[in-house]
């Protein structure tokens, strides 16, 4: 969670750049903390092949915030990510796409997902069980305020346990502005193991 104390009256957007992470290791990078707002979420993902980190690329980590103040841009170094392990390959693996999956990516590039404000773009998101074989619940987290997942229903969203996918809808109040914006999916069982970050672009149409 990327957090920040807002003072002397400062309320606009600000940006936190994230760099240096070890080899294998993907992050929700730029954080963009909303006008108004004091938080937003990112995600530390772990490649399959991924390397145990070392101490020396543990260290090396930056993070840098930055907004614009009084029409200048203001920067400041923040603490990095401190140490970081390698875990046991969870026993849930999530994957977030759009609906319809695109025909090809380019290298780490993040998928997107784009949604028209007053709009609803369709997503996917399939499971990889190894081991959890009970239902399982999730959220979509980082969303832009005014942005949300929709017909969840009373018990939220849930892939049964003999599931393995479900396709979700996105939807966009009319008066978010154009923004991009890192997203992911949660598991609320098995460790909490989520997505690789998801691009969420809000373009008029």
């Amino acid at each position: 969670t990327a957090a920040a104390t807002r003072i002397d009256g400062f309320d606009g957007p600000i940006t936190v750049d994230i760099s240096n992470v070890p080899p294998g290791f993907v992050v929700s990078t730029p954080l963009t903390i909303e006008a108004g707002h004091t938080q937003a979420r990112g995600v530390l993902f772990a490649l399959p092949d991924a390397p145990a980190p070392t101490a020396q690329n543990q260290a090396a980590t930056l993070v840098r915030t930055r907004a614009t103040v009084d029409g200048q841009e203001v920067a400041k170094d923040a603490n990095n990510l401190g140490t970081i392990k390698l875990g046991l390959k969870p026993k849930l693996l999530a994957t977030l796409t759009p609906e319809p999956m695109p025909v090809s990516t380019e290298g780490d590039t993040p998928l997107e997902i784009t949604i028209a404000p007053g709009g609803t773009a369709t997503a996917r998101i399939t499971l990889d069980r190894n081991g959890h074989t009970d239902l399982a619940s999730f959220d979509v987290e980082n969303l832009p305020h005014g942005v949300i997942v929709a017909d969840l229903g009373l018990n939220g969203l849930l892939i049964r346990a003999d599931e393995n996918e479900r396709v979700i809808f996105i939807t966009c109040a009319p008066w978010v502005q154009e923004m991009d914006r890192l997203c992911f999916a949660r598991c609320q069982q098995a460790g909490n193991p989520t997505s690789k970050p998801v691009m969420l672009k809000v373009r008029r149409k």
